[in-house]
Formats: structure tokens, C-alpha cells, sequence
């Protein structure tokens, strides 16, 4: 949606390996550290044990190919995002305890269609939340969670920042036998959390939205047509040098 030209280049032509920043870096971090702690007995699910995690998984990420930028920074400078990535974890628990929640997946990897359009991602945590009362369709009903390490949206962006969960929650009624009735934003950093229900209203926007992109997608490929779209976020972009905008 931001850039079809990006969108070509890293996942169709592949030309280029876009590189993760620190903050990606440091996301993917807290991300593993969160998702480890509910593999661990309710009694050692504390902050030693989450933080744990965080070196060790930095030493197995840094060999990916997207990861060489950050792997390349100076030592001090790495030292500074593993502080505080595990910083992020610490405010974490400020905000949940981990003993007392049993998640029913974690880092959910999820493959499906939503109308004719394909979805495939990656939930954070689905939580129960009851079951129906209808005897004869007793489907759970569940939360979904997203772990956000980022700034809390203005209050004119939260729609575009609920897109992308309230189509996991899509995703998930489409695949598994479940109803899920509340989506959560969670923003660690800032201990700031985003709640909304999910009615049929909200479903059919997003199905709408969802499906209208993947058509742009296909109509894009048809035409070859992938136009770039100039923006300040540009000089951060890895395939400026061969963007037929920017190349001289």
C-alpha cells in the first residue's frame, strides 16, 4: 500500500536483500523473548528467564542476510540494542504476567484465503476468551494480540495500524473453528495497549479492503505495471539505487 515498486522488488524480483534496521532487529528480539516465556512452566515464567533469551537469539539472527547492516554496526552500538531490547521486555511485564496467562498459540503461523485472496502471516498470541453458549455450535472465542515495539499510532493512523490485526483475526475464523470477538494492540515500549471488539462491520471492511489490494496485485502483475511512489521514507529504501524514479 505505501510503495508497489517496494512491493515488486522485495517480493517479486527479489533483485535485492532489503536489510532489517535496529529497531526490526530489536522487534524480532522482543518478539522471541515473549513467545519463549509461555514455553516455560507458569512457576519460571519470569523476567530473568525472558531476557535470557535475547543474547542468544541475536547471536542465531545476525547471521541472516538481512540482518548484515546491524550485524556490522560496533560493538557499543549492538550493546545499546540489546539493552534495550531487553529493556522493552522489562516494561512488558510491567504490563502483563505472563503466570497468569495461558495462551492458546503463540507466533501462530497461519495460511488461508480470505474471499479469493491468499493471506499468510505470523500472530503474536491468541488468547481464549469463553466459549459459546449455543450447545450446538460451540466454537471458542478468542483474542488476538499483537506485540507492537514501536511509537503508539496518532489517533488518525489507528485504523491503518488495525488493519493488519483485524485481518489476522480474519484469517483465523477462516482457518479454525473459532469467533474472535476483540483484538489488541499491545505497545510494549510505551506500556500503551489498543482495544477494539470485532464486529461484523469491522469484518467486512477489512475482507473489502484486503481483497481490493490483492486485485491491484493481480492487475499489477498483468500490466507489469508496479509504479513507485516518492516519498521522504525513500532514502531509507534499499532499492532507491535501482528505482526507475531515483536511478540516474
Amino acid at each position: 500500500m505505501q510503495c508497489p515498486r517496494k512491493f515488486y522488488e522485495s517480493s517479486i524480483s527479489k533483485r535485492i536483500t532489503f536489510q532489517g534496521s535496529e529497531a526490526t532487529v530489536k522487534g524480532n528480539l522482543v518478539h522471541h523473548a515473549l513467545e519463549m516465556i509461555f514455553k516455560l512452566p507458569h512457576s519460571k515464567r519470569n523476567l530473568e528467564n525472558a531476557t535470557s533469551h535475547i543474547y542468544p537469539y541475536w547471536m542465531e539472527i545476525k547471521k541472516l542476510p538481512e540482518n548484515k547492516s546491524v550485524s556490522e554496526l560496533p560493538d557499543r552500538e549492538i550493546n545499546i540494542l540489546l539493552e534495550e531490547a531487553t529493556s522493552m521486555v522489562q516494561k512488558w511485564f510491567q504490563i502483563e504476567n505472563p503466570k497468569r496467562i495461558e495462551p492458546l498459540a503463540c507466533e501462530l503461523k497461519i495460511e488461508t484465503q480470505i474471499g479469493n485472496a491468499p493471506m499468510r502471516g505470523v500472530i503474536d498470541r491468541v488468547d481464549n476468551s469463553g466459549v459459546f453458549s449455543n450447545p450446538l455450535v460451540k466454537r471458542k472465542h478468542v483474542k488476538v494480540i499483537d506485540y507492537k515495539t514501536g511509537k503508539v499510532p496518532k489517533p488518525e493512523y489507528v485504523h491503518e495500524s488495525l488493519f493488519q490485526i483485524n485481518t489476522y483475526a480474519l484469517a483465523l475464523e477462516a482457518s479454525q473453528n473459532v469467533v474472535v470477538n476483540e483484538v489488541e494492540l499491545l505497545y510494549v515500549t510505551h506500556k500503551h495497549s489498543i482495544k477494539r471488539k470485532v464486529s461484523d462491520t469491522s469484518r467486512s471492511e477489512t475482507s473489502n479492503k484486503f481483497i481490493k489490494i490483492w486485485k491491484e496485485i493481480e492487475e499489477a502483475c498483468k500490466t507489469g505495471l508496479f509504479p513507485a511512489h516518492p516519498q521522504p521514507l525513500c532514502d531509507w529504501c534499499d532499492a532507491k539505487p535501482i528505482c526507475p524514479v531515483w536511478k540516474s
